[in-house]
């Protein structure tokens, strides 16, 4: 009657049974004892967690019961007690201190009629149970242009990315941009340039005239520039930053999630969020603007003011505002006015101007005087142009100074250091003057996505150790991203080039460089901002 087993574990419950099929893993055998005569499922259902799901993946068994549990999004807690809230809901989507760390069962709470669950202690209870520390692939500092486009890059390539959002929504502050034929090529690689044409006008041409002597100095068919016709269009930040995220799945973007401090761990980088949080990573993507946290951990030298200022401004029609589909552009007197349309009722313009006005407060935070400053500085423009600026909300209108890098300083500063790496305005801010900022992040999205998938998706066969597996694919991540480096560092330098160029032609007051600009250069600048658009990033595809 005497068995002899080496390892025997007495009841098939949940740890039960865990440790059994773990010690069949490693090629053990144990004897599990049940005092049932099959197995104990009483009480239906339960709340499974992160930490949890991370057991259920070591011995072999989460994705199959992925495929019939459904992951909760949030909670609702009701009260049967008058005198107390009737209903307190959260979605942890929404609470991104900890909704990305989460992944559950369902499972029914009950309630006690005479004891109602208390939704605040809930609330403690889970902030308390979720894990500290949440691991993702790669990590995206900023849900702007490129931080978007990069996630969706890699989404189509089959990767997941999380997109980190220091604000709690998506910002859209500047109103609109151009998007250059360039930029059409990234927004179709990534499939949402069909939808982002069909309520934006396409630009046929551009007229150009001095606001000194009110008269034209170029008009110009895009038709006559290149091979083919130049695809331009005044796209809304809003629409395309939107039309970017709901492309991405669920829980893509974390937002108020800011970047405190980032810290390295062998393979492996740590970003330490102000909400508590650590996320431990295999690629970190600084796209975190000009201010960037990445970019200044990888040393790069912090954007320097260009000595001119941009105001922008929004303006939205009842009715057709009237003008045709063109880049208006108005120079002299050291300033330089656009207007460009983005579809029949909407106008973007822009006034930028010299010498900075850094320090003057009392204009920067004062839509008001803004439109007013803009409106002295107009000159001789027709007066259906003034109108547009007359007739822009003062909520509509915003200024801020023009920045930029410095070429050498990416061709000499890192901007890639081992798995972290900058894209977007976080690399190669730039003045305005050829309207490539937007396209350039764009064009960057694209690239890196590509690189990135090059390195995850082609792991060398054969048997390794995990630490042997880190070190390769930390290797091949280096390798993909050094590539993007390559590929972006000497196109970035020419893009901030071209427009600070173009920008200290476009506001000179010398009368030499206004007689050239009026009488030869306005041709020659818009067959410069052609060449730099006539540019192809390529397509998704892992090489």
């Amino acid at each position: 009657m005497e068995i002899q087993e080496d390892i025997v574990i007495v009841g098939a419950g949940l740890a039960g049974l865990t440790t059994s099929l773990g010690l069949h893993r490693l090629g053990l055998r144990s004897l599990v004892l049940e005092s049932s005569e099959n197995l104990r499922i009483t009480g239906f259902a339960i709340g499974l967690w992160t930490n949890a799901w991370r057991a259920l993946d070591a011995v072999g068994v989460g994705d199959s019961l992925r495929q019939h549990s459904l992951q909760l999004q949030g909670f609702r807690v009701a009260t049967t007690v008058s005198d107390l809230p009737t209903e307190t809901s959260l979605d942890l989507k929404r609470l991104k201190s900890f909704a990305e760390a989460l992944e559950v069962i369902p499972y029914t709470l009950v309630e006690n009629e005479d004891e109602p669950l208390n939704s605040y202690f809930f609330f403690l209870f889970l902030l308390t149970s979720t894990p500290m520390e949440i691991k993702e692939d790669i990590v995206i500092v900023g849900a702007g242009i490129a931080g978007l486009t990069t996630s969706l890059g890699l989404y189509r390539l089959g990767l997941r990315s999380l997109v980190l959002e220091s604000s709690d929504s998506l910002r859209t502050a500047g109103f609109a941009l151009e998007l250059w034929t360039n930029a059409w090529k990234a927004l179709d690689a990534v499939g949402v340039g069909d939808s982002l044409r069909q309520c934006h006008t396409h630009i046929q041409g551009s007229q150009v005239a001095s606001n000194v002597s009110g008269l034209p100095t170029a008009e110009i068919s895009f038709k006559t520039i290149g091979k083919q016709d130049p695809e331009i269009r005044c796209v809304r930040r809003k629409v395309l930053l939107e039309s970017l995220e709901k492309e991405l799945p669920l829980g893509s973007i974390r937002y108020s999630s800011k970047v405190v401090s980032i810290e390295e761990s062998r393979y492996f980088k740590l970003v330490h969020l102000a909400d508590g949080f650590v996320i431990r990573t295999k690629v970190l993507i600084g796209c975190d603007g000009v201010n960037s946290v990445v970019a200044n951990w990888l040393g790069l030298q912090k954007p320097v003011c260009a000595g001119r200022s941009s105001i922008r401004g929004f303006a939205e029609f009842l009715d057709d505002h009237g003008f045709e589909p063109k880049l208006y552009m108005y120079f002299g007197g050291g300033v330089r006015y656009g207007l460009r349309p983005c579809d029949e009722k909407s106008l973007y313009w822009f006034l930028s101007f010299t010498p900075s006005i850094e320090g003057k407060n009392d204009i920067i935070e004062n839509p008001a005087r803004m439109k007013q400053f803009v409106l002295s500085k107009l000159g001789k423009v027709p007066q259906q142009v003034e109108d547009v600026v007359e007739k822009t909300e003062l909520d509509n209108i915003i200024c801020s100074q023009q920045k930029l890098r410095w070429p050498w300083r990416i061709i000499l500063g890192d901007i890639v250091k081992g798995n972290v790496c900058v894209a977007g305005d976080a690399l190669h801010p730039m003045t305005p003057e050829i309207g490539q900022g937007g396209c350039a992040a764009l064009e960057d999205g694209i690239v890196l996505a590509r690189c990135l998938a090059d390195a995850f998706l082609t792991a060398a066969p054969g048997r390794k150790t995990r630490e042997d597996m880190d070190e390769e694919e930390y290797r091949r991540i280096k390798m993909g991203l050094e590539k993007f480096a390559k590929e972006r560092r000497w196109r970035s330098c020419k893009i901030i080039t071209t427009s600070y160029v173009m920008g200290w032609i476009q506001q000179s007051k010398g009368w030499l460089i206004s007689f050239l600009r009026e009488k030869v250069l306005s041709r020659l600048m818009a067959r410069s901002a052609w060449k730099i658009a006539d540019y192809d990033c390529g397509k998704l595809k892992i090489s």
